[in-house]
């Protein structure tokens, strides 16, 4: 056996990979904050999910809100996306629809990415920056409902409140979706698409005038209560 041969070869030093440390962390929180929530989450289980020491967590954020905020505005950009694969050309209808659709897909690719931007409750969570980025996305819905006023195809009224209407239930189909209740192209998803243009259109018959009769002291045996979700 020659020198060479029981020579120990030395050991290559494993080489960091920031990037795709980032990235773990990034997946690792997301999760977590979609399931457990925000307050539910701790920077010691979002290090453990990712397999990388609580240390290495601030070499990229400055803490758990700036490692939120960061997370949200990119998953805000990935869905504001679709805005510019419509066709601009296309009525208001056919536009939302064809968002929507897009959304659900999304939704049904990634579910934790979908419930951060269109199903958790997070404004009290959002920076700055992150409440601009958020007025933009739902501005650029609200410019869509006004082009469809001015076409004659959304009702009267604020543009803005039409598009929170319309993103409620789109919401709600999306929500669906994560749970795993619901394919992207399943018929409830249709029916939520109609529902949701429904509630905006200005294609509706006119109210009949009301009348001085008395009501009855009796309800309906119908009548329900909306649960508030």
């Amino acid at each position: 056996m020659t020198q060479a041969d029981t020579t120990p070869t030395p050991s290559t030093p494993r080489r960091r990979n920031p990037a795709a440390t980032k990235e773990k962390l990034i997946r690792s929180a997301l999760e977590l904050f979609t399931t457990v929530g925000f307050h539910g989450s701790t920077t010691p289980q979002i290090a453990s999910n990712a397999n990388v020491a609580e240390g290495t967590i601030y070499r990229h954020f400055s803490g758990k809100s700036h490692m939120f905020n960061e997370i949200y505005r990119g998953a805000v950009r990935l869905y504001a996306r679709i805005f510019d694969d419509t066709d601009e050309m296309a009525n208001c209808r056919k536009r939302l629809e064809t968002i929507a659709r897009h959304w659900f897909a999304l939704a049904s690719r990634d579910a934790h990415i979908a419930m951060l931007v269109l199903v958790m409750p997070v404004n009290r969570l959002l920076d700055e920056e992150s409440r601009i980025l958020r007025a933009r996305f739902t501005g650029r819905l609200g410019k869509i409902m006004a082009s469809g006023k001015s076409d004659g195809m959304v009702r009267p009224g604020s543009a803005e409140v039409w598009a929170d209407v319309w993103l409620q239930l789109i919401s709600l189909a999306v929500e669906r979706i994560t749970a795993g209740g619901w394919g992207p192209d399943d018929d409830y998803v249709g029916q939520v698409i109609d529902a949701a243009w429904k509630a905006i259109c200005s294609d509706i018959p006119a109210q009949r005038p009301l009348t001085s009769a008395p009501l009855a002291n009796k309800a309906p045996s119908g009548s329900y209560k909306m649960r508030r979700s």
